[in-house]
């Protein structure tokens, strides 16, 4: 993950488990943009430490992924948050 700037788990299907990718991506201090599927969307704080979008939502997916990718202090302001929550 290391080499990552964006982490995106968009799942369609109610049935995922707590999201422990997503949790060590903020660990690495990346953003992530998840689908409002139940475990991802536990795990993420929309806006503070991602974005949630509309499962199977391609033009909401798309456009989150955009933000992140045009707005580096967003990306690292939402990066920094995620770490700060882990490690809370």
């Amino acid at each position: 993950m290391g080499s990552l700037d964006i982490f995106a788990a968009l799942s369609t299907l109610d049935s995922e488990s707590f999201g422990v990718a997503i949790i060590e991506a903020g660990a690495c201090g990346l953003p992530a943009v998840v689908s409002d599927a139940d475990g991802p969307a536990e795990v993420v704080e929309d806006g503070v430490t991602g974005l949630i979008v509309p499962r199977g939502d391609v033009i909401a997916s798309a456009t989150a992924l955009m933000q992140l990718v045009d707005d580096v202090e967003l990306r690292l302001r939402m990066g920094g948050a995620g770490r700060d929550h882990v490690v809370e």
